[in-house]
């Protein structure tokens, strides 16, 4: 997804008028959005943080010039002025296994699966990961154009979509007694169908 080891950032907008030096040719740099932040040069004026963090996450500089942390820590000052509704159900990842604790996910699995397959062809390896329950807490924000949720990570229960789909279709009719299945399951129901198949040896 774009935070995304494959670049998030940001354009300037006409939202109002910027901090003085915060825009630098035309992009929020995320470690200058994040050292005006700090030094409180917003203030009480959580509409202008909303617009600085979402115009730095959405645009064209690397999201993660700067730590999930200090991206939360300024989502969540943000969050009055966010939206951040809950998700209408497992939210999906697509990105290179070593980010897949990452911020950015869809509700949309197709989104996601388009994001594996640029990071398996960027890189050769991409996968497709399922967090299948999420706390609205957890929500920091929501872009609908992108049908992304912007989430906090560090509680995260995270499971690679395709393992459970290649355990799901692999073992023979008898194991199930009605067929095979491909559509992607929970991780609870996974965990569930493991312990109680009989492994192949």
């Amino acid at each position: 997804m774009p935070d995304k080891a494959a670049g998030g950032g940001g354009k300037s907008s006409d939202f109002r008028p910027w901090p003085p030096g915060l825009v630098d040719s035309g992009v929020i740099n995320p470690e200058a959005l994040y050292e005006y932040y700090s030094a409180g040069v917003f203030g009480d004026d959580t509409e202008l943080l909303a617009a600085a963090v979402s115009e730095s996450w959405k645009g064209e500089t690397l999201t993660t010039d700067i730590g999930h942390r200090e991206w939360c820590e300024m989502f969540r000052a943000a969050r009055p002025a966010l939206r951040h509704p809950e998700p209408p159900g497992p939210l999906y990842r697509g990105c290179h296994p070593e980010h897949k604790r990452g911020m950015s996910w869809s509700n949309d699995q197709a989104t996601a699966r388009m994001y594996q397959k640029y990071h398996s062809g960027r890189t050769g390896r991409g996968g497709l990961y399922v967090t299948p329950m999420v706390d609205r807490r957890e929500v920091l924000a929501y872009y609908p154009g992108k049908r992304e949720f912007v989430l906090d990570p560090d509680r995260l229960v995270i499971t690679q979509v395709d393992l459970i789909e290649a355990w799901d279709t692999k073992p023979p009719r008898s194991v199930w007694g009605r067929g095979f299945r491909t559509t992607p399951v929970s991780l609870s129901e996974a965990v569930t169908r493991r312990n109680a198949t009989p492994r192949p040896r």
